[in-house]
């Protein structure tokens, strides 16, 4: 008899998942509508028995599970979630509703196609770690890795658990293939998507041995991803950074506090009562849905998410995260912006006393390929200076920017911490 530990199954028609109540992992069994917790299930035509994972992943909270199904006001899901998401994240409405929608389609993942990832960036600081603990605590078993795990282990978790795999502090090169967590991004985009890894079996032979890495995803990064193919398959949302007196002003703890648990953990018994009630259910688009984007990776990504939520909220979801796609496109990377201000600083500084100054775009292109190497578009320079807060206008010698006084520049310099190039030292011989 094979015995299999999963956070969740679907075997002839019963589902099983994995709860945790009274110090104890249970199978919380779900057939012809109605639930019973056991310590195993025996499939004796497959000769295998499932068990719950172990306690200690849950116990260490490195896995998140119910406690129990609840089936009470399944109607307010939507509305619960985003005032927990509001009442203790510093965030604006629009990203409140993308993780919003995001939470809840976790819960339902496995009855669509793709799994869409959520990529959440910003520098150190910014709650990114808040926000993704939270996340753990809603997201179906959310797992959270850690920053230290091996790679046999990252595969076998998540191929035990099979929930929303979150990621913390994910530096990574694309293009190193042989990397463990981009084989895991590359092959999970799919639902059901597998990594093959070469394993002995006791002390016979070694045979690839596939594990299953399909599913949601939270990413928690310093930067945007690197590999345009990455950024296609994310929600992606940046983090401002954290105005300490507003989140005072808002009533927003700054740690995890033991009702906030409480009260993830009531609105994840009724999530996973929600998807024993529904997971019988054909995801389908309500026909007012409107997906305004020529991408067919951006129609895949609203369409597996807005799919599996309440059939009337679905016009309203789809609607906000086909904005919020379109604004991903346009939001740039950090370094654009800290390597144009350090090219600000740098003509200012030569040039202090002649202010105000009228900066040629021709010019700041060629200090900034001196300077940082990189070759700027003149859309992009107008485009980030204007995001910047300066102001462009065009004259007869071409586009300039307008620097008035130094207090701008002197702001941006230490929000993106630009430090001055080392000036070459010039030998008395010379």
């Amino acid at each position: 008899m094979t015995i299999i530990r999963r956070g969740h199954f679907s075997e002839a028609g019963v589902l099983g998942h994995t709860i945790y109540r009274d110090g104890r992992a249970h199978l919380l069994l779900w057939e012809d509508g109605k639930s019973r917790v056991v310590n195993e299930y025996v499939v004796a035509s497959r000769d295998i028995t499932y068990r719950p994972i172990h306690s200690m992943y849950i116990e260490h909270g490195g896995v998140q599970v119910p406690s129990d199904a609840s089936f009470e006001r399944h109607d307010d899901l939507i509305e619960d979630i985003r005032s927990y998401i509001l009442g203790n994240i510093l965030t604006d409405d629009s990203s409140s509703g993308v993780l919003t929608a995001y939470v809840m389609y976790t819960w339902l993942f496995d009855k669509v196609s793709a799994a869409p990832y959520l990529y959440i960036m910003g520098k150190q600081g910014r709650g990114k770690s808040r926000i993704k603990k939270l996340l753990s605590m809603l997201c179906f078993n959310g797992t959270d890795l850690g920053t230290s795990v091996t790679p046999p282990t990252l595969f076998r978790i998540q191929d035990m658990v099979r929930g929303t795999l979150h990621i913390d502090e994910f530096e990574r090169d694309y293009s190193d293939k042989s990397d463990n967590y981009i084989q895991i991004l590359n092959g999970g985009y799919t639902v059901g998507g597998v990594v093959y890894r070469n394993e002995q079996r006791g002390r016979g032979d070694w045979e690839p041995i596939p594990y299953v890495v399909g599913g949601p995803k939270v990413i928690v990064s310093r930067s945007i991803p690197g590999d345009m193919a990455m950024v296609s398959r994310c929600f992606a949302i940046p983090m401002d950074k954290v105005d300490r007196s507003l989140l005072d002003e808002k009533g927003i703890s700054r740690h995890i506090k033991p009702e906030m648990r409480t009260e993830a953990e009531s609105i994840r018994n009724r999530l996973f009562g929600m998807r024993l009630k529904r997971y019988s259910e054909i995801p389908k688009l309500n026909a007012s849905v409107r997906i305004d984007s020529e991408e067919p990776r951006d129609c895949e990504l609203i369409e597996s998410i807005v799919s599996v939520l309440p059939h009337d909220k679905q016009p309203f979801m789809a609607e906000l995260l086909c904005a919020f796609l379109f604004r991903r496109a346009l939001i740039p990377s950090e370094q654009d912006e800290a390597d144009l201000v350090l090219v600000l600083l740098t003509l200012t500084e030569a040039n202090k006393n002649g202010l105000p100054l009228e900066l040629k775009f021709s010019d700041i292109r060629t200090k900034a390929k001196d300077l940082t190497g990189h070759q700027f578009k003149p859309k992009e320079i107008g485009t980030t200076l204007r995001r910047l807060k300066f102001s462009t206008k065009r004259t007869a010698a071409g586009t300039v920017v307008v620097i008035r006084d130094l207090k701008l520049v002197t702001e941006l310099v230490k929000k993106y911490d630009v430090c001055k190039p080392m000036q070459p030292s010039i030998s008395k011989n010379e």
